[in-house]
């Protein structure tokens, strides 16, 4: 586990999510397809927990995040798994930061063995040069890669900003265009911090344009805080651009 992982660990202990922000169940069924498992690791940083999500309707699922590997969230998701007699098949990464969770050893131990192969899937990173802590074998999205499960499909889009390797998965059930799971490209009640302005600009404005895409908007489901509704995500978006203009002119302004 990394240094700034275990240091998120340290503060979401000592202070837990904001107090502003609402409550999120451990398991809750989202939108047809989708169950999100919250991550049990709530901070400042990872406001409720980070939000992990069961992706699919048969018995071969995909997991799309992976929180921080602690044992709790691990537990959470074994039991959906059971419960849903279903197994991992894939396992989607948004962005860099996620522990692998096929090796018992790789966060000290806490993890139990993986019961039958439950969490055992493949690896697959929607990545622009895969700049952080994800597995070596793991196999690369690029851009319009799909990735299908029983019921469902995810379709990769490459929206670097928050962090070079950071991406969003359209998602499909049936043959309805059904959400977009956003990472941390969108956060769910507070805005996002990223390592590249003009990419992260521009990701969002692509982000605004898939949302407009479809009738009725899209609902949006980010990588921490609540999901966003679909007759509300053209304006949040957009809201999330202004505030970073907002920003942006801060930060000239401090410069001089």
């Amino acid at each position: 586990m990394g240094q700034s992982q275990l240091v998120g660990q340290l503060a979401g202990r000592l202070l837990g999510a904001p107090s502003e922000l609402p409550a999120l169940e451990d398991v809750t069924q989202i939108a047809p397809g989708v169950l999100r498992v919250l991550g049990q690791n709530p901070g400042p940083a990872t406001l409720q927990g980070t939000n992990t999500y069961v992706v699919g309707t048969g018995a071969r699922r995909a997991l799309v995040d992976t929180s921080d590997g602690n044992g709790r969230w691990w537990r959470t998701l074994k039991r959906v798994l059971e419960q849903q007699g279903a197994r991992v098949s894939d396992i989607l990464l948004t962005h860099r930061h996620s522990p692998d969770i096929r090796r018992p050893e790789a966060a000290s131990g806490r993890f139990a063995a993986r019961a039958g192969g439950s969490a055992g899937g493949r690896w697959r990173c929607a990545c622009c040069g895969r700049d952080g802590e994800v597995p070596a074998d793991s196999l690369d999205l690029r851009e319009g890669s799909a990735v299908r499960v029983g019921g469902a499909s995810l379709r990769a889009m490459l929206t670097p900003g928050h962090s070079s390797d950071s991406a969003c998965f359209s998602l499909e059930v049936g043959e309805e265009a059904a959400a977009i799971l956003t990472g941390d490209t969108l956060l769910g009640g507070t805005s996002a911090v990223f390592d590249d302005l003009r990419a992260y600009r521009t990701s969002l404005q692509r982000l605004r344009g898939c949302v407009r895409e479809r009738p009725g908007g899209a609902l949006l489901l980010p990588g921490h805080g609540a999901a966003v509704p679909a007759g509300s995500a053209g304006a949040y978006v957009s809201s999330a651009l202004g505030a970073l203009s907002r920003r942006e002119v801060a930060v000239l302004e401090v410069r001089g």
